[in-house]
């Protein structure tokens, strides 16, 4: 049965579902159609706040095929206990409950559910799904729909998952802040934390407080943030997963290159993409990388890997972080790398060494040249890649009106940044450029990955780590304005700067939100591994995540001074109704006719400080009944 345990988070409802859907296997679980309606409409009247998807899926599309029938009273009964223990509104708790129990689907008595039943997930508007427009966030992809769906996205639903919608991105996920798309910028859910003229913190909601989700795969990161859905799916270039991860505060995993299938992902670049997962927890993350972690025939870079082996899938499993040996890379001290980041950095660090893992100073030397590296790379493998948008085969066709079709097309179909990294990338291919640029950023692409071979490895200079520890990004969520006001491209670029050199790699990266700063908006850590070694990633992650949890709390907090006022108000409360209390029980007997005389009236302390005036005596009317029904009403509201 549901308990308190299982929703610590609110989005563990979809972890919980699986000992839930044993209990209630013999109903068919079917929702009515106006309580379907309005969940939809709750979900997407958020999607209107933060532009976090942009083809959501209609409510004709969820009923296709399903037959409407009335819940059982049991179930009915044990929503209600479930809203309870959300201490939420009945309704409000039981749509959260439809909604990860996959909407209408049923269950039958004795079926074998899935191992993604009732979990419900979004995906990038660059990976091909039957049944909703695949657009990449581009004019020139408008309204298109692929006729087969990606492989990940098939695991996905042979796993029983339900796709809820395609989410925003910059356009062809050429981008680090998620403004270079036609359906706009995609709106961060945080906002920073002000003082206003009480002295009070309270949240900036002028423009200044209007925050960036970070990209490419910034929609992805607003919809697991904002509880749209239990997962969702991003593409990782040179940080599209993890940079939106931080700065939403929420987890984002980048597998090794190869793990996961890149069929059915509309390239970048080639040779750096890979399909990315973003959840709220790293516990939510494993479910999803068990079922995308398999080979596929119809991708040539796929990989099958040692690791997914029971044996080592068991002495993974069972690592601890004591005696595991952290890499902290001086390079990474970057210029613009902020004090919150820093100092986030510091406390990761900090509570690697109270676990008992090994600090490792390194050196990777040659990450100075990751930046320059990738945006000669990617630009030229996308100037290829791009190049079968011309209004023939691909893409929407512009009238010709006396110029060239291929010209015109993609003129009018492309944004303004698709357009810069096409022209750099075509002039690095150039015969006079590719010696002098092209063929020498492949080279120091190779210098990168030693760099990492050799501190994974034991080598003359370091003994072996087992991971890197590194910032996800050299500050919190920027706002619109400030990226708006930038003089140059070129400025938005240094944002990449601590997730691109795991990329150049192809190694697996995992992001989870570590720590505040001052104004309350999350700063995320990043684990690099060896490549292959993406288990043992996010089993380092998962008790991370929990120590960051021990140190400051399931949720995070919006700062220090949030968490003092937060204590303040609960002690004061606290010690009222326990002085209310003492001084209840010295002054009047139990039988006293005063007392007997407010509790039955619904007059006086107990109904100003929440007793029930419908209470029957004699519990009612006895003071120390009275304060242990107002402590337990507390804590309940706290949960």
């Amino acid at each position: 049965m549901l308990n308190r345990r299982h929703f610590t988070e609110t989005i563990s409802i979809s972890q919980a579902l699986t000992s839930f859907h044993k209990e209630i296997s013999g109903f068919r679980l079917c929702l009515p159609s106006k309580l379907l309606q309005e969940t939809i409409n709750d979900i997407w009247v958020q999607n209107n706040a933060y532009n976090a998807f942009i083809h959501p899926v209609k409510i004709n599309q969820s009923l296709k095929n399903n037959t409407l029938h009335p819940f059982p009273s049991e179930y009915f009964a044990k929503l209600q206990e479930t809203a309870l223990v959300l201490d939420m509104n009945y309704k409000k708790g039981a749509r959260k409950i439809y909604l990860h129990l996959k909407l209408s689907k049923t269950f039958n008595k004795g079926e074998n559910l899935k191992p993604l039943d009732g979990i419900t997930v979004a995906v990038k508007a660059n990976i091909c799904t039957v049944g909703l427009p695949t657009t990449c966030g581009s004019k020139i992809l408008d309204d298109f729909e692929s006729p087969y769906d990606a492989t990940v996205v098939k695991l996905l639903k042979d796993a029983g998952a339900l796709i809820v919608g395609k989410t925003n991105l910059d356009e062809f996920g050429m981008g680090s802040s998620n403004i270079h798309s036609r359906y706009g910028p995609t709106i961060n859910p945080k906002r920073p934390l002000v003082v206003n003229r009480k002295g009070k913190l309270v949240k900036d909601k002028s423009e200044n407080g209007t925050l960036l989700a970070g990209g490419s795969s910034g929609g992805s990161a607003v919809a697991v943030s904002q509880g749209m859905c239990f997962a969702a799916l991003g593409s990782d270039t040179g940080g599209s997963v993890r940079l939106p991860a931080s700065y939403c505060g929420v987890t984002g995993f980048k597998p090794s290159y190869g793990r996961f299938s890149r069929y059915g992902l509309i390239a970048y670049a080639s040779s750096l993409d890979t399909v990315g997962v973003l959840t709220r927890k790293v516990e939510d993350l494993e479910y999803i990388f068990d079922v995308l972690s398999q080979f596929d025939e119809n991708d040539a870079t796929s990989v099958s890997f040692d690791e997914d082996s029971e044996n080592e899938k068991s002495k993974i499993n069972s690592l601890e972080l004591k005696n595991i040996r952290i890499g902290i890379p001086q390079e990474y001290f970057v210029d613009g790398l902020t004090s919150a980041s820093k100092s986030t950095w510091e406390a990761g660090i900090q509570f690697m060494k109270q676990q008992g893992a090994e600090i490792v100073p390194i050196s990777l030397p040659h990450t100075k040249y990751a930046i320059p590296v990738y945006y000669v790379i990617a630009p030229a493998e996308a100037s290829s890649n791009l190049s079968r948008f011309d209004g023939v085969r691909f893409g929407a066709r512009e009238n010709n009106d006396g110029h060239p079709l291929y010209s015109n097309t993609r003129t009018a179909g492309f944004g303004d940044e698709v357009k810069r990294r096409i022209i750099l990338g075509t002039y690095v291919l150039c015969a006079n450029s590719y010696n002098a640029y092209f063929l020498q950023a492949q080279k120091l692409r190779r210098l990168v990955k030693q760099d990492f071979d050799n501190v994974f490895n034991n080598s003359p200079t370091f003994k072996k780590v087992d991971v890197i520890l590194t910032p996800a990004a050299v500050s919190s969520a920027p706002s619109l304005s400030s990226i708006r006001s930038q003089k140059s491209p070129v400025e938005e670029c240094v944002n990449d700067v601590m997730t691109v050199p795991a990329s150049l790699a192809g190694l697996p990266a995992c992001v989870i939100p570590f720590k505040n700063d001052d104004r309350g908006l999350p700063i995320g850590l990043q684990l690099i591994g060896q490549y292959g070694q993406d288990r043992k990633v996010i089993r380092l992650s998962k008790l991370m995540e929990k120590g960051r949890r021990l140190m400051y709390g399931t949720f995070l907090d919006t700062s220090v001074t949030m968490k003092l006022q937060r204590l303040s108000q609960r002690l004061s409360q606290s010690l009222l109704v326990i002085l209310l209390g003492i001084f209840s029980v010295y002054s009047f007997p139990n039988d006293s006719p005063l007392l007997q005389r407010r509790a039955l009236s619904g007059s006086g302390y107990m109904t100003y400080y929440g007793a029930d005036p419908g209470d029957n005596p004699p519990n009612a009317q006895t003071p120390g009944n009275c304060v242990h029904k107002l402590i337990s009403r507390y804590e309940q509201r706290s949960i």
